[in-house]
């Protein structure tokens, strides 16, 4: 399919997600000689025109935002065109990806909100895990799918704030539960609160602190959470520990073992005696009940 407009003509290559109201296409310019790949955002219904015109408009303006393209009308529908690049989704690779390198991904994704310096609403609109992708170069890229973009109330810079917290959550799971970092809640318990940082720039510091500190002990980390420090102290010492339990374990099977050799064999069971066959009563030194009733009797006759 190709879509033609006053500059170029785009080749579309792939489809990433068609709708009612928006479709999104991978495509190439075949005007151009070595092409690029760029990412076209169709609106087909007219209710986000009265927003993304002006918007779109002012953003053409801001030099900073080299990922947008362009944006026409054709025949009543919208288009808006941006860079793109191949990649996987990012947390898909951070599943499996070290503290080091989650911690480099969380680094590149603030530099390009600061290097982009987006409006809040595009902002928050691919400040989201679909849209985040890791490039086949290793960097971290936006794809600016703005099927999510929302005109009920524009977004103010606290919307922003939560959306990149809900990416650190993503990014360091396990260091949040277990309180690996004295920086990273405090990053996070601040984005949630707001009113602390006013722009991208002062996230990008914010979290250049939590970078320096995690780096540091990415070696040697420890639990603030006293449960895991428990832990931590017993992993660091099993092999003392282990060496414990193996003395005392040898140590009483040898106990156990000359307790079978030098005293079950002495105590022998001690003969019960019997005292009374019958009806008959047996008293010890005593004679049958039976025999002292008999010489009474021939006494007395």
């Amino acid at each position: 399919m190709l879509i033609r407009t006053l500059n170029r003509t785009l080749h579309v290559l792939q489809v990433v997600q068609e709708t009612e109201s928006i479709a999104v296409y991978v495509c190439t310019d075949i005007m151009e000689q070595e092409q690029s790949l760029y990412l076209l955002n169709v609106f087909l219904q007219d209710t986000l025109y009265d927003t993304l015109i002006p918007l779109f408009l002012q953003q053409e303006r801001n030099l900073h935002f080299s990922d947008y393209i362009e944006s026409f009308s054709l025949e009543g529908v919208l288009y808006l065109l941006f860079r793109f690049e191949k990649g996987k989704q990012l947390f898909e690779a951070a599943e499996k990806a070290s503290l080091e390198q989650r911690l480099e991904y969380g680094r590149m994704l603030t530099e390009r909100m600061v290097l982009q310096d987006m409006e809040f609403a595009v902002q928050c609109a691919v400040l989201r895990p679909e849209c985040l992708l890791l490039t086949e170069d290793g960097t971290v890229q936006f794809c600016y799918n703005l099927s999510g973009f929302s005109t009920d109330e524009l977004p103010v810079f606290h919307d922003v704030e939560m959306a990149y917290l809900e990416i650190l959550k993503k990014l360091f799971p396990t260091e949040l539960e277990m309180k690996y970092s004295d920086e990273l809640p405090v990053l996070c318990r601040a984005l949630m609160d707001g009113g602390r940082y006013e722009s991208y720039a002062d996230l990008y510091a914010a979290y250049g602190m939590l970078y320096n500190e995690l780096k540091e002990k990415q070696d040697h980390l420890v639990s603030k959470r006293y449960r895991f420090q428990l832990w931590e102290k017993i992993k660091k010492n099993f092999p003392k520990i282990r060496n414990v339990l193996l003395l005392l374990l040898g140590g009483a099977a040898a106990v156990f073992l000359l307790y079978q050799l030098f005293f079950s064999d002495t105590q022998t069971e001690e003969s019960v005696p019997i005292t009374q066959i019958g009806t008959l009563v047996i008293r010890e030194n005593q004679p049958l009940q039976t025999e002292t009733t008999t010489s009474e009797q021939l006494q007395s006759e």
